[in-house]
């Protein structure tokens, strides 16, 4: 009976050449579309989806009210400091401040020239509780102890090659803007391509107090907001939202003036919503 039914079927493509060619094309089309439509929605639903505390995990961001409400993804730097200290609630809170461009180099022993990078979006400065948050896969160092120094660097796979080839980069130094130095402590393994936290970079968030003055002033001046300065969360299993938005109030009253305390509110986003949100 299958070999009647093919039979019949190709007497019928080589009957109706030109309406069997448009069929077969209009299916293989759709079904190519439906595919790569597929393909592309699981991508961006599965952005830092692998991490074990995603579905507890938050973002928290600024609402600005004005004349018009407007948001920020930036945070106070002091921000994930206090939540830490004084509410309980929250089990783990960290920074991470994006650099927009910064230079790393190197001596290069054989001449005594450096070896210069000029980096574009891939350095941060990060607290040591984002490895906390997140689940970084390590090659060389620990999460608990690598960030925890000033001048201290962890580096992905990528560019621990880029910078000291087949060397091993533990304990090896890189210069930040000709100014500071920096002490490698840690290796990552490259991060997946579908993620918003894809630095290979990271400089303990320590660092920022020695750099000048007018950064550790920053560090305490709640006003002062920077777009690419984040605060991370990770809330207890049992724990709900609504408990840790309404703390939030009480923060801006505390370490805002009251006029600044009208303007600034800060709410959880989710981690499954980052990759979604405009801002």
């Amino acid at each position: 009976m299958i070999r009647n039914y093919l039979t019949v079927t190709l007497r019928t493509l080589r009957r109706y050449r030109t309406y069997s060619l448009l069929n077969i094309t209009g299916l293989a089309v759709g079904l190519a579309c439906g595919i790569l439509i597929f393909l592309v929605v699981n991508f961006q639903l599965g952005f830092d989806q692998y991490h074990r505390k995603a579905d507890r995990t938050y973002r928290i961001v600024t609402e600005l009210r004005h004349e018009i409400v407007s948001y920020n993804r930036g945070t106070p730097k002091a921000l994930a400091e206090v939540l830490r200290r004084d509410y309980p609630l929250i089990e783990t809170a960290a920074r991470i401040k994006r650099v927009r461009s910064g230079m790393l180099s190197l001596p290069r022993p054989d001449d005594g020239f450096q070896q210069k990078f000029q980096e574009d979006r891939a350095i941060c400065f990060a607290d040591p509780e984002l490895f906390n948050v997140f689940d970084f896969q390590w090659k060389t160092g620990s999460p608990s102890s690598s960030l925890t120094r000033p001048n201290s660097a962890v580096l992905t796979e990528k560019y621990a090659r880029k910078y000291f080839g087949d060397a091993d980069p533990i304990g090896r130094v890189l210069r930040l803007d000709n100014q500071w130095n920096l002490t490698v402590t840690g290796v990552l393994k490259d991060h997946p391509v579908n993620t918003n936290l894809g630095d290979d970079v990271y400089i303990s968030y320590s660092t920022l107090a020695g750099l000048s003055d007018e950064m550790a002033q920053s560090l305490r001046n709640w006003p002062d907001l920077d777009s690419e300065e984040m605060t991370y969360i990770t809330l207890p299993e049992t724990a709900a939202v609504e408990p840790v938005n309404a703390v939030f109030p009480a923060i801006a009253r505390k370490y805002y003036n009251s006029e600044d305390a009208r303007v600034y509110h800060f709410r959880l986003q989710p981690l499954t919503a980052v990759e979604r949100c405009a801002f």
